[in-house]
């Protein structure tokens, strides 16, 4: 018997949601990562483990809209006359990498908002250090 009728009901809503906040970034980190590789691989562009490492670190430390890590690639294509090409790697590209981003975010923090949890992931990080990643969501 728990003190609270709705005290494990509760914990585990707090565990789930917590976990969500913390793993989140990552699982969009490893979907971002493919998505870059892919299309990149795919329109035999070079250096596409560049984007998959801006990729990863920009889900991890969402600073920028993932949509902007692919630009250079495509202002390359249009500076090299291609431009049928540019404009498609671009819109495969933000339409995946959104699609994939209302996806996870829908079925991991349906109560949270995503920039509420970016601010507290930061702002937990910035007063208590690695330990405000915790406190902060």
């Amino acid at each position: 018997l728990s003190p609270h009728p709705g005290g494990e009901k509760a914990a585990t809503k707090v565990n789930s949601t917590l976990g969500a906040v913390l793993l989140l970034p990552f699982d969009m980190a490893a979907c971002h990562s493919c998505v870059f590789y892919f299309n990149l691989f795919i329109f035999r562009q070079r250096f596409p483990f560049v984007a998959v490492l801006l990729s990863f670190l920009q889900a991890v430390a969402p600073v920028l809209p993932a949509n902007l890590i692919i630009l250079p690639w495509v202002v390359g294509l249009l500076l090299n006359g291609r431009y049928i090409v540019a404009v498609i790697l671009f819109l495969v590209t933000a339409k995946t990498i959104s699609h994939l981003d209302e996806k996870l975010y829908e079925k991991n923090v349906t109560l949270v908002s995503p920039l509420i949890t970016s601010l507290s992931l930061l702002l937990g990080y910035r007063a208590f250090g690695i330990q405000g990643v915790l406190m902060g969501p």
